[in-house]
């Protein structure tokens, strides 16, 4: 007898054992209810036909406890094909009349607790799927109990010995064995949650540090524009100083037709200077002084120039201003060399019949000044390399134009965006926030009082 239980109790743990094996796998969890549910249905069947009966007439089986298993881990329709499994196997061992009658209210019963607990089963923690189990074995316990009470033969007496001594021992292992079982199936779902959680914290750190690593790139980036930008300006500044002054003193001695040609070679020389300032403001990130002012009347200063540069090509120039627009603090200067830079970059994007749009925006919260080109547009692939430094679409370009922008919006707290279609354009969205501007203003204040 104490061999036939132990088998029944190896049985018993089978499905356990094969779901642990099986759950390992990320891409077996969707099916884990039918397997579960497969592996109790056999160990179910193995136990009801290893059933033995001893000399006092109760059989040492565990076939409720792959049931209770497999219908709790199952869902619905495994529960149903279960029971089903379990009542013709059951009908096939009926010996007497009354056990018809055992049999249908041992259905109707369990099918009825089962199904009605089932549902909000999943969302209970471990320890109420033990006291889920916990009855459901003590009603399993029951039952048998009645039915050892009611194949008894004898006196009364004779058949509540029956139900006493070893059949409660055998009921006792029976719920031992069931909430073992949940335990580890428990245990096993919960080691995966968890494995699962570890490896999303693995992958969102991995980000992070890709993140970080980039930013550090894009930082030993800019720390070697300004080595070569303290490098240039002791290279190039110089010998400029001293080609200025001796164009300077040529066009004192040149005739008066010749002095137009000299005043274009100073205003370049100028022009190169301030564009070697403009670099260092760039490596330096140097803070720049502000004051009010309205971006519609700088893009009034800054059109004539635009409309200058758009001729030579063949462009028009479409500006629209919003006249409700509100003054910010910004440095005018970098402001102008902002447009300028994303006005040149439109228009060299652009063939001789191209339109360059620019408007200006009062939104609540901000200003916001956008540039559109007509031109071929960028690919996805692109755009967030834009801003890196030396990185450009153009053939002759330095790829520090977009870098100089970024970092002037920057130091006016600002943000600059992208949006293009490949054949149709380009736009570049600057916004300016109030909110830095009123902070700002109020430091100000606070410092001149």
């Amino acid at each position: 007898m104490w061999k036939d239980a132990l088998l029944q109790i190896l049985i018993v743990f089978l499905p356990v054992f094969m779901f642990m094996v099986w759950y390992d796998k990320p891409d077996r969890t969707g099916y884990s209810h039918i397997f579960i549910g497969l592996c109790c249905g056999l160990a179910m069947l193995l136990n009801m036909s290893f059933t033995t009966v001893n000399p006092y007439g109760f059989s040492l089986d565990l076939r409720h406890v792959p049931l209770l298993i497999g219908s709790i881990y199952g869902g619905i329709p495994i529960s149903l094909g279960l029971l089903v499994v379990y009542a013709a196997k059951r009908l096939g061992e009926i010996a007497f009349q009354w056990e018809y009658f055992v049999l249908i209210g041992f259905l109707a019963v369990y099918g009825t607790v089962l199904f009605t607990k089932k549902f909000d089963y999943g969302s209970r923690s471990r320890k109420g799927k033990l006291w889920f189990a916990l009855y459901s074995c003590l009603f399993l316990g029951l039952l048998q109990a009645g039915s050892y009470f009611a194949s008894a033969q004898g006196s009364m007496f004779d058949k509540l010995s029956a139900v006493t001594g070893a059949p409660l021992i055998f009921v006792s292992a029976f719920i031992v064995a069931t909430l073992l079982c949940v335990h580890y199936i428990e245990l096993t779902i919960e080691r995966f949650q968890l494995k699962l959680q570890l490896r999303d914290m693995s992958l969102r750190y991995d980000r992070e540090i890709h993140g970080l690593k980039d930013e550090v790139d894009r930082m030993e980036r800019l720390s070697l524009v300004g080595q070569m930008a303290a490098s240039i300006t002791h290279e190039i500044r110089n010998p400029l100083a001293v080609i200025r002054g001796f164009i300077q003193l040529l066009n004192e001695r040149s005739p008066a037709e010749q002095k137009t040609y000299f005043h274009i070679v100073l205003e370049e020389l100028d022009r190169t200077n301030l564009i070697i300032n403009d670099f260092l403001s760039l490596a330096q990130n140097r803070t720049a002084e502000k004051e009010l002012f309205n971006l519609n009347d700088l893009l009034s200063d800054l059109l004539p120039l635009i409309w200058a540069d758009a001729n030579m090509r063949g462009q028009i120039i479409d500006l629209h201003t919003d006249a409700s627009l509100e003054p910010i603090l910004m440095n005018s200067k970098e402001i102008k060399q902002l447009v300028l830079n994303l006005s040149r970059n439109g228009m060299e994007a652009m063939n001789d019949k191209g339109a360059l749009k620019i408007e200006t925006t009062n939104l609540p919260d901000s200003v916001q000044l956008r540039v559109s080109d007509t031109g071929v547009g960028i690919p996805a692939e692109k755009l967030k390399l834009l801003f890196e430094p030396f990185y450009t679409t153009k053939t002759n370009g330095t790829g520090l134009g977009l870098v100089l922008c970024m970092s002037i919006v920057e130091r006016h707290d600002g943000k600059i965006q992208v949006e293009s279609t490949v054949g149709q354009g380009t736009t570049f969205i600057v916004s300016f926030s109030k909110q830095s501007a009123s902070r700002d203003s109020r430091q100000a204040a606070e410092q001149a009082g």
